[in-house]
This record gives C-alpha cells, structure tokens and sequence, in this order.
C-alpha cells in the first residue's frame, strides 16, 4: 500500500533486527521503541475520486443484519469500540484496499439531547473531551454527522477535522443495527488546514461502533499495565473468537482471532495476522512471546468467562523488525453476562479386535516423546500386536489411553503397514486421534517391516491429535520404532586408530574434508566419524580382500539427533548394494568406487548425506612417480595398479605399472 508523505513531519521509529527462523520459528531482539509521532499529512482533493459506499463487514457476524428502531435515546450510551477499517489511495487517487488494516478503538456515546449524542474517540487522534456530535432518527434506526467537525489537535497543524471521502462537504449518515451497532454509510478521513488547504491527516476509515462487551488486562507489575474495554465476537460455527481493541504497547488496538478448542484452550498461529502498520516495517504481524529473544505461537485456557494466556505478546514487521513483551500475559473477561462456548467433544469410533485374537507384547521406542510441544526425552514402552490375515492390531501406541487399539492394513509386496487415523478415546476431557504428521493436519501412518530385524518402524512423526482435524497435538513420537531396537556397529574393545584425512564431493556438489578415525583388526577395517554431519561418532566395518574394501549394505550407523535411524547404504549402476573402495595397502588409501550414502532406511535412495564415487580416505601418494618409487626397490617384473596395489598379473584391462613403465592392457 502506498503511503502518502511530507517532509514537513516525520516519524520517530527504532528498527531493529532478528535472527533467521529456527526450525519453524523466529527469534528477535527486544528492543525499546519510541512513540510515534501523527501520521503524515498529504493534500486532499475529492474533485476526482468517486468512493463507493462501504458494505456493512458484520462486526457482530450477522448474516442478515436488521436495522432497529431506538425506543429510547438513553440506550445508546455507554462505553464502545470503534471499528475501523483502513484503506488508502494510490498516485492516480484511486482505492486501495490491497493490506487493509483493521483496529479497535477504545470510545464511548454520551447521550446530549432527545436526539442527539456525542460520540468520544471516532479518531485514533481525538483528544480527551472532545466528541463528534451526531443527530439520531429514533424512529428509523438511522444517524447523521456533521461534515467538517473537529476530532483533535496537533501541535504543529492545530485542529484535526473529519471529512466525508464519499462526497465533498456532504455529511456523514449511517445505520443502526441489532445490538446498536453503528455503521458509518461512506468512507471518511481526517484531515488538517495546511497551506490554507485541507490536507488528509490519515486513511480512509470504514467504521462501525459497537458495544464494549468485555475488559482486556494486561499483566499487573510490567511497563504497560493495564485495563481496558474490547468487543469480542464469537462465531457458534467456526468456534472463533475475534478481539477487537486488543494489544499492548506500540500496537494496542489490533484485531485478532482465536481458535476455541473442546478441552477449554485457545491458540493462534503466530505471524499469520496483521494488527497494524508501520512506516519502515510494514505490516506488524502479532505472535506470542514465550521468553526475551523468542517469538511462538499465541495460547492460553479459558472459562466460560474469561480467556488467560500462558504466553506474552510479541510484534513482528515485514521488513524483519519488531519487539517481543514476554511478560505480557494477559486476561479477557467478558462483561455482558454471555458465556463463551466451546466446540461439542468429538466422539469417534474405537477400534475393536476380533474376539479370540492372539497377541504378544512388543517393545515400543522413540527418540524423543513430546507432551504438549516440551521434549521429554527418549521414549519406551510396549505394546501388544496381534495379526488376522493382513490386518495387523496394535494396542498400547497411546500411553495416555493404553487399553485403545489401532488396526493397520499389510502389504506383502510393498512390507508396509498403514494404519488410518484412528479415534482412541477420551483422556482428561480430550479427544485423542493418532495419525502421522503433516503441515495440513493427520494423515495414514505408513510403518516399514523389516522381515530380517522383525520390525515395524517409521521415520516420520506420529501424533497424537487433539480432535480429527487439527494440528495441535498433545504428544508424538518420532522415530517410532516397534520390535527390538537394532544394535548400531560399534568398534572392538582396545581397538587402535589413526586419524586420516578424508575428501570427497559430499551430497553431490560440495568438495568436503576432513578427519575420520581408522582402525584395522585382521582384514576388517573401522572407520568412524565419515557422517558426523548427520550421526555423531558413527561408525562403519568393511572386509579387505584383493586391494577391495567392501562395507555390507544396511549397517545402522546411528541415530539422527531428531531420533531418525541412519543405515549405510552403497549404490553403482542402478543398483543398490555394498559400499566399495579400492585399497592401496602400501599407502594405506581407500578410494570410494561407488557412492556411499547415510539413508533413512535400509535399501534406500532417500539418504540424509552422501558422497559420490571417489571419495578418498588417507594420503595419496604423488601420482605416477610415488608408485615408481617404491617399484625401482621392488622385485624387478612386479606388477602394480595405479593406486599402488601389487597384483601377480593384470587380469583386467586398463592402466598398470610394470617395471617402473606404464603399460596400457587392452
């Protein structure tokens, strides 16, 4: 949206910067911002600009909204919000309404006659004591104000007047809706005199004025403490609940919705919505605040009378800029003597297993078990597992609710069990579902059988849901893994090692080296530490035999730091198998002849990291010449290869050393 300026007034604002987001989140540095000044003014013609009467938004979220006839004026008075909504013009002064921004301001009406009332902070400029006269038709549900009236004062510019934008030195004229909702019917600014001209002081504004139902406090004890009237809007369908007038600080008067949950809990999403607008930064998106430096999303628990966070408020700019008020806790209480509701508890289907069936008990273990978005730890149990046919029964996944079952489907070809999302139960007023994570909410979990360790696994997340349909969990495993966990390669007690160097182009592109560890015993070799970046000390045996080193296909290395099993796994030629280097005994070289990935799986092209073939372990002697070397000390008539190996005779083709000459087989 594009701002019109002066040079004559400019804005006072502290930017700051903040860290890259972290997994799926942001980190920032609080900083302390100073007060802005008014918005800049611009000159403002409405010769030209024909503005289209703005449709009532349905604050109070009525789909045939009624006007109503006032049988008394007293009514009307009270405290209220006022609902605006911004827009701006473009070079051309047309509309625009690409970033609107909406807010809540904090007001009142004071009934002054029979039919008249002032309405008190129309503008988010209006100076304390000053209203906006408005004349009421009782009768018809309607309201007038006159164009051209005073709603503040700036130092430098003197009076703030509002404006209508719809039509010249027209008045304003507006509706009166159920729950004496005021609509104004036209768009409208505020401008100031500047150059003997009006100039606009701010956006266009779509405004209405509803009654202040409830009281927003901010956490006693921090800088911006506070008590203050907001509107809240309940949609019965969607279960949402919209805030007007919410916020603190540098954005106090934002508008933001909450998602209401069966178990009496609210969240947002942190940075998905807009509750202002800032000169540099551009749009201020509004997060939680979990601690100084973090910004997560919005929670916190409710009654059927109040919402409380469990986390302070944090603001974040467009152009990566914002503060973050982790003592910001706040309380709504609603004061209209409406009670919030929450969604009916979901009731699902439980999974049955055939009478008579036979089971055994299973270890169950993950790398990590999360409780309500904390890590806990490693995780292990056990389960009972039962098979008819190709249905495959598991109970026990839910620790919460142990008695509950699962039912999965096997495919013999693929060897995978997939389990739909399945209702387990009730725990502590909570719905529970399990499935597999995905960013658009449960999905199938798929698990892996390896008939050789007889085992089901997953790489992938599995969840405990709160509900069929929503990504806020209550747990999951990662790493799930059901049978006896396999026992990763390790090195022989006493073993002894050499550091050697390592090159190589790792995952495809980037020339790598580094240092691994290196120990012999008989013809085995051990090398550790070749994926550091992906499994910390791993380690990895291979058998040498006729200048070979080969390291079988499948060993578990490891496990990744998220819990994920890690298996080497070698491929050449379209094929999957061993990992195979030549080994120049002489020099103590290997020489990748095939690429080596780290994979998630056995028998797996989907690798966490790899080198391409050529990767290089040990010092390589000078070439051509080293070999040479060594040949001219060497029983005359000995044979060797390029990489130094002394073979009694070449038995393929390709290029050899032979009395210290270079000879070409064919």
């Amino acid at each position: 949206m594009k701002k019109f300026t002066l040079t004559l007034v400019a804005a006072l604002i502290a930017v700051v910067s903040f860290a890259q987001i972290s997994a799926t989140k942001q980190v920032m540095r609080p900083v302390e911002q100073m007060s802005l000044e008014p918005k800049t003014a611009v000159k403002l013609s409405f010769d030209n600009i024909k503005l289209p009467v703005p449709a009532f938004k349905g604050v109070l979220g009525k789909k045939a909204p009624r006007r109503i006839a006032i049988s008394s004026i007293d009514e009307l008075q009270g405290e209220v919000i006022i609902a605006n909504e911004n827009f701006d013009f473009d070079d051309e002064g047309k509309l625009t309404k690409d970033i609107p921004e909406r807010s809540g301001l904090s007001a009142s009406i004071e009934v002054t006659g029979t039919n008249t009332i002032k309405i008190y902070g129309l503008s988010e400029w209006s100076d304390e004591g000053v209203g906006v006269e408005a004349t009421v038709n009782l009768s018809e549900g309607t309201f007038t104000i006159a164009n051209g009236q005073k709603v503040g004062t700036n130092e430098t510019y003197g009076d703030i007047t509002i404006q209508n934008a719809s039509e010249s030195g027209a008045p304003l004229t507006g509706t009166i809706y159920e729950g004496n909702v005021f609509v104004i019917d036209q768009y409208w600014n505020e401008s100031v005199v500047y150059q003997e001209q009006n100039a606009r002081w701010s956006s266009i504004y779509s405004s209405q004025i509803v009654p202040a139902n409830g009281v927003m406090d901010i956490a006693a004890g921090t800088a911006d403490e506070t008590s203050k009237n907001v509107y809240i809007e309940q949609d019965e369908s969607t279960k949402v609940v919209t805030i007007w007038n919410f916020g603190s600080h540098y954005y106090p008067h934002g508008v933001v919705k909450f998602d209401v949950a069966s178990d009496k809990t609210f969240s947002a999403a942190g940075g998905e919505q807009v509750v202002g607008y800032h000169s540099q930064l551009g749009s201020i998106y509004i997060w939680g605040s979990a601690s100084a430096g973090s910004v997560d999303d919005i929670s916190g628990t409710m009654t059927t009378e109040t919402m409380t966070a469990n986390i302070g408020l944090g603001y974040l700019g467009a152009k990566k800029g914002g503060w973050v008020k982790p003592a910001h806790t706040w309380t709504v209480t609603r004061t209209d003597g409406i009670e919030f509701t929450f969604p009916a508890q979901e009731i699902g289907e439980l999974v049955t297993p055939p009478d008579g069936i036979s089971t055994t008990d299973w270890p169950i273990s993950a790398n990590s078990f999360y409780v309500n978005n904390v890590n806990t730890g490693s995780y292990n149990g056990t389960v009972k597992l039962g098979i008819v046919g190709t249905d495959v029964y598991i109970q026990g996944m839910d620790s919460y609710l142990p008695d509950a079952w699962v039912k999965g489907t096997y495919d013999a070809e693929a060897k995978t069990v997939t389990i739909p999302v399945t209702y387990m139960g009730i725990h502590e007023n909570v719905t529970h579902y399990m499935g597999g994570y995905s960013s658009d909410g449960p999905k199938d979990i798929v698990l892996t059988y390896d008939e050789e360790d007889n085992t089901y696994s997953t790489s992938g997340s599995v969840m405990i849901y709160k509900g069929s349909a929503t990504t806020a969990y209550v747990a999951f495993y990662n790493g799930l893994l059901i049978g006896t966990p396999p026992t990763p390669v390790t090195a022989p007690d006493g073993l002894v090692t050499e550091d050697m160097p390592f090159k190589g182009k790792l995952n495809g592109a980037t020339e790598t080296e580094g240092t691994v560890k290196v120990g012999f015993v008989d013809n085995d070799v051990y090398i550790q530490g070749l994926f550091n970046d992906v499994v910390a000390a791993g380690w990895i045996k291979g058998t040498i035999s006729e200048g070979k080193a080969t390291f079988p296909v499948n060993q578990y290395i490891g496990n990744r730091s998220n819990g994920t099993r890690v298996y080497l796994v070698g491929y050449a030629n379209s094929t999957v198998g061993d990992v195979v280097f030549n080994y120049d005994a002489t020099n103590k070289v290997f020489t990748s002849t095939n690429m080596v990935l780290a994979s998630g799986a056995k028998n797996s092209l989907s690798p966490y990291s790899f080198y391409s073939a050529g990767l290089t372990i040990g010092t390589q002697p000078d070439g051509i010449n080293a070999i040479n070397a060594d040949v001219k000390s060497a029983d005359e008539g000995a044979w060797y290869t390029v990489n130094g190996v002394r073979v009694a005779a070449p038995t393929q083709k390709g290029l050899y050393i032979h009395n210290g000459k270079k000879v070409v087989i064919k």
